[in-house]
């Protein structure tokens, strides 16, 4: 690369006196920075309750009682030091668990039958539901909002959507971890992780980017949305950029990984931004950060965030962007840089930046202390407003600014507010109600019994004119061994003010848990019962049910049976109840636990073609094939990948490659294993069939479970066969033709394995089991810090000393960014989130 212009060729010529003086101006020059100079006196002043509420809100979500004491009377200085110390890399709450389990066989989902791929998709929603509802309680309970500040503000900067990714919930979630984990880190390591990141490759098409046609979707996104903006490059530097992303990809078997394939990359010379040379993804982010504009663009999207998103102030830009690059990118710096500003503090600047959806709905739950009781139903509330976590409208991101109170959007912003603070919730069953209700969703800390049994149901509604009304029944021989109440639903979908949704991801799903009892009595069926529909011109009230769990065993309403008079046309779709009727579920899955595999019994839960060419055309044909849920013994594999080869000699062999299996396929690989200088990450290993030789490295040196492994997969050859071929229906025509071309080779191979050193193992078979269900444990709501339907204890605790502290303390000087001119000085909450500036902070 060339010399950078700002290097002093005649550095290594200072003399050490010399440098020692440059160091000395350099520590005087920083001196007025940590002492306070005249540019930095405002950083002394006391914050007054408008102060702390103004730098609270905007680096979180509002500003609950407790710290609004902490805050008030501190000095600037000290708060915003605070501010930034607590920031944290760790959410408060534990992630759910399929997280951090093995990815989904979401490379599987083409070959799976179509129930099969309904039923895939439906849990993969279930994931994003519960992803959904864990970052929600998050941003309520959490004791460092800025961390969740800065979150959001890298999710709607690095955008990926859940719907566009065909559904890769475990990839989101990964994402949005890396995001948290580097939100105020150097923002250098955060480019190159997302120019690793599998959601990112996926969303922005990186893993069809071909040295043959490169796409440039990611390059052109990665230079005007993520880095430079619009107006900062050349169509050069995008085509080059898309170049140097080649081959850079997922290894969806190997827990959906990064993955670099040496043979899809351009290793030609590249021009990007001014610089020459065989650039790859690893060369990128230097590449981009040497150029001044970077700093800028990202200092800019941080002032529209925090400061004002409407007219940003070109000196106090370039002020941050330069801190930022001397500071080597580190984003801790440019947001303590941003908080100290002048800009940050004057009036102006307040009532400045219209709410999110977010910052409206968390800020008012936070603030007042009150969380609503429906509060699993958020995230679709906050859909209807316009931010859908997880799936922004595009890689641009949420507009936000005046895009937030459009007409409709505006109203529903308003009803939510109207329905948080209703008397008659039971009766409307508006959204967001926090009074007293008949519905006894469970929440930690709130149950009548703790010892009780429960049946928990995981339900939504859409409402018209009224909320659904539903029963569940225990029945045992046709009779009711036991009835709930008649319940209600609460902080269902408006069919009437936001149309129709579609049963899925976006349905405003909760889990309501219901008391039964001591004990669980003997029962037969589950029946759920829809009370009272009533449909219109202008909508429509249904009720949805996903699963009922009960006694540690799960019974899905696909595989249940509807009785209305409009059943939906898919069986596996029996919980939408469009009609007054009943949903009986009979058929559970297990929720936890495996059964073991009988001893030196090779099972699976699936077995697939995974990929294959033509034995009569090609010159090295292959024949793989990946088996998930494996067991053989003490050992179990998510998803293990084989290959069979026809060599040019004639000859047969077998192969295992790491990215392929989840975990490793092997317990220890050899020393021998094969390798490639461009895939460092690559470990594979070759079973000839014929071999005599003792230099048989690969299968020698392996142990003797490993050994056995490959036996099994070798003497199984033609059950894999037999098996894919029963299921060539799913494969495109091409596919199983080519496939019939193999039997001559599988039988060929079968025939010389009776005299293979692999004719040896005592395992013999493969037993396919079927697959399992994946256990996705229900979430409750703390009730430390936040309980559910009135403010803590410690909230009403902290308002009480605050108002001690501040006498002429009133309810909109709490709520609202600045003094309300209206006239109407009310201190009631209704009335007070109605007002329009309220929907500024």
């Amino acid at each position: 690369m060339n010399q950078p212009a700002n290097q002093n060729p005649h550095a290594r010529h200072t003399s050490r006196p010399n440098r020692r003086f440059l160091q000395l101006l350099m520590a005087l020059a920083l001196l007025p920075l940590t002492t306070g100079s005249a540019a930095d006196s405002h950083l002394d002043q006391t914050l007054s309750l408008n102060d702390a509420r103004h730098l609270l809100a905007r680096t979180g979500f509002g500003a609950t009682p407790g710290e609004l004491l902490r805050y008030t009377g501190k000095s600037r200085r000290w708060a915003i030091q605070t501010r930034v110390d607590e920031l944290k890399t760790e959410p408060s709450s534990t992630l759910p668990q399929w997280v951090d389990a093995p990815a989904p066989h979401y490379w599987a989902r083409g070959r799976m039958p179509r129930d099969g791929r309904r039923h895939f998709d439906r849990a993969r929603d279930e994931e994003l539901v519960d992803l959904r509802q864990w970052w929600v309680r998050e941003l309520i309970e959490t004791s460092s909002p800025q961390t969740e500040k800065l979150t959001l503000f890298w999710h709607n900067h690095f955008t990926s959507s859940y719907a566009d990714i065909n559904r890769q919930s475990t990839s989101i979630a990964r994402q949005h971890n890396t995001l948290r984990r580097l939100s105020a880190g150097s923002f250098r390591d955060l480019l190159v992780a997302m120019l690793r990141d599998p959601a990112m490759l996926n969303y922005l098409d990186n893993t069809n980017n071909h040295k043959r046609a490169p796409n440039e979707n990611f390059a052109r996104e990665l230079l005007e949305l993520f880095t430079l903006g619009e107006g900062h490059y050349t169509e050069r530097d995008i085509r080059d950029t898309a170049r140097a992303l080649t081959g850079y990809s997922v290894a969806p078997q190997h827990n959906m990984s990064p993955r670099f394939k040496p043979w899809k990359h351009d290793n030609g010379l590249k021009t990007i931004l001014g610089q020459r040379g065989y650039f790859s993804a690893d060369d990128l982010a230097d590449l981009i950060l040497a150029q001044p504009r970077a700093a800028v663009f990202i200092s800019e999207k941080f002032y529209r965030a925090f400061i004002n998103e409407h007219t940003p102030d070109p000196e106090v830009i370039n002020y941050l962007a330069e801190q930022f690059r001397q500071s080597g990118y580190d984003l801790k710096t440019l947001y303590k840089k941003l908080l100290q500003s002048e800009a940050f503090w004057i009036v102006d600047n307040r009532n400045a930046i219209v709410k999110s959806p977010l910052d409206l709905v968390i800020g008012t739950i936070r603030s007042t202390g009150i969380v609503p009781r429906d509060w699993q139903t958020l995230p679709s509330q906050l859909a209807s407003m316009g931010q859908n976590l997880f799936q922004p409208p595009n890689v641009a991101g949420w507009p936000g600014a005046d895009h937030w109170v459009t007409p409709d959007r505006l109203l529903t912003r308003l009803n939510w507010l109207s329905g948080y603070t209703a008397d008659d919730c039971q009766q409307t069953g508006q959204q967001g109600c926090i009074a007293n209700s008949n519905n006894t969703m469970m929440m930690s800390g709130m149950n009548d019994d703790a010892d009780a049994a429960h049946l928990t149901i995981q339900l939504a509604a859409e409402n018209y004119q009224g909320a659904p009304g539903y029963q569940v029944a225990l029945i045992k021989d046709q009779q009711d061994v036991w009835r709930s109440a008649e319940q209600i639903v609460n902080g269902g979908h408006d069919t009437k003010a936001l149309g129709r949704l579609e049963p899925g991801v976006d349905m405003p799903w909760q889990q309501v848990s219901l008391p039964i009892g001591k004990q669980v009595p003997a029962f037969d069926q589950i029946r759920v019962s829809f009370l009272n529909d009533t449909r219109g011109r202008d909508g429509d009230r249904n009720l949805y049910i996903n699963w009922v769990e009960i006694d540690a065993k799960r019974y899905p309403a696909s595989l249940g049976e509807q009785r209305s008079n409009c059943p939906p046309k898919q069986k596996d779709r029996a919980g939408a109840l469009y009609c007054t009727g009943d949903l009986a579920l009979s058929k559970p899955l297990p929720v936890e636990g495996v059964t073991a595999a009988p001893p030196n019994l090779l099972s699976a839960e699936a077995i697939y073609l995974n990929w294959l060419n033509d034995p009569q055309k090609h010159k090295r044909p292959t024949l793989a094939f990946t088996l998930t849920g494996v067991q053989l013994n003490q050992h179990q594999w998510h998803n293990l990948g084989v290959r069979f080869h026809v060599e040019r000699n004639g000859s047969y062999s077998m192969s295992v490659e790491n990215h392929e299996c989840w975990p490793d396929c092997v317990e220890r690989w050899p020393a021998c294993a094969r390798t490639a200088d461009n895939q460092p990450e690559l470990r594979a290993l070759d079973f000839p069939l014929q071999t005599t030789t003792d230099d048989f490295c690969h299968y020698r040196l392996l142990g003797n479970s490993d050994q056995r492994l490959v036996d099994t997969l070798w003497m199984q050859l033609p059950f894999l066969y037999r098996e894919v071929s029963k299921n060539a229906r799913h494969l495109r025509k091409s596919q199983s033709a080519i496939l019939k071309r193999w039997q001559p080779h599988v039988h060929a191979m079968q025939q010389r394995l009776a005299q293979s050193i692999y004719n040896q193992s005592t395992t013999r078979d493969i037993q396919v089991t079927g697959t399992r269900a994946r256990k996705l444990k229900s979430r409750a709501l703390s009730s430390n810090p936040l309980a559910a339907g009135q403010p803590s204890e410690k909230h009403v605790a902290n308002l009480a000393q605050l108002q001690k502290r501040i006498p002429e303390l009133s309810l909109s000087s709490l709520l609202l960014a600045a003094d309300d001119d209206t006239g109407d000085d009310t201190n009631s909450l209704g009335p007070l989130l109605q007002k329009l500036s309220y929907q500024l902070y």
